[in-house]
């Protein structure tokens, strides 16, 4: 509500904290991080796809709110490129290419295809979401289709998170109340796909509950009228939904500050 009344300073602020957390990530402190495997000022590497695909959101969101400060927006977005394309995760990577191509198709106008409407996106991605830890972690026709090693031995993740499901079905183990375990792993919470941590975590019911919730919040980006707006708001929506395949979003806040902006972005830009 605070986001529809008063959006531009919460973009400002927003994008200020990350533009500082960027800066201090890309020059400062990275000998201290040398000798931790997958430590980055920011955390873990897994969250700059989620950081850097709220920073591209809320910079453009800038970009195109606040003409005063478009110079600095533009800024802003290069930094965050940076960062995903030099923060040793492939997620980021992805997840940056993805957000280039979102804005290459509104340049040449060929956006219709982040035109529909929004839950249908949310249907597209849980199904691929779906398919593709029922065909790496199991023994079935279409093992062959896609190599093991392509998700960094996340197979063997969700191997042992599906057994464990399959002891608490219905709801699941409560937050950190399931151990992963692993060859090289002794035991995480981390389940590396939203889907299998909504399972471990609250089983079906958790699940069922968190897809219902994000066709919801995604119902908003269709009352948006503006072109611009919409295609940058799915856009986003697409990128977290990819990085859910390999990642577990609801461990961090960086999704829900997207989701809930929703809420009240269609008012605020139309």
């Amino acid at each position: 509500m605070n986001f529809e009344e008063d959006g531009i300073k919460i973009i400002n602020s927003i994008v200020n904290i990350l533009f500082v957390n960027f800066i201090i990530n890309l020059v400062a402190f990275r000998s201290i991080f040398f000798a931790y495997e997958h430590i980055v000022f920011l955390g873990h590497v897994q969250t700059i796809s989620q950081f850097g695909t709220l920073a591209l959101y809320f910079g453009s969101l800038q970009f195109l709110l606040d003409k005063n400060r478009r110079i600095k927006a533009v800024f802003f977005i290069i930094i965050s490129l940076i960062t995903m394309f030099t923060g040793d995760a492939d997620s980021a990577r992805v997840a940056a290419i993805i957000m280039i191509v979102v804005g290459m198709m509104y340049k040449f106008k060929i956006y219709h295809l982040l035109w529909f409407k929004s839950k249908w996106y949310v249907f597209a991605f849980w199904g691929l979401s779906v398919f593709i830890v029922y065909t790496v972690s199991g023994n079935n026709i279409f093992v062959n289709i896609i190599d093991n090693s392509t998700f960094s031995g996340r197979n063997f993740v969700w191997k042992n998170a599906l057994e464990l499901f399959c002891n608490s079905p219905y709801f699941g183990y409560g937050i950190d109340g399931a151990l992963i375990t692993t060859f090289w792993s002794t035991g995480m919470n981390y389940a590396h796909n939203q889907i299998v941590q909504n399972l471990i975590d609250g089983g079906v019911v958790l699940c069922i509950s968190f897809w219902i919730m994000m066709i919801e919040f995604s119902s908003y980006i269709d009352r948006i009228q503006l072109k611009k707006y919409k295609v940058l708001a799915n856009g986003t929506l697409i990128t977290f939904l990819a990085i859910m395949i390999t990642d577990s979003t609801t461990l961090y806040c960086y999704m829900f500050l997207f989701l809930s902006s929703l809420f009240g972005l269609y008012r605020l830009v139309d």
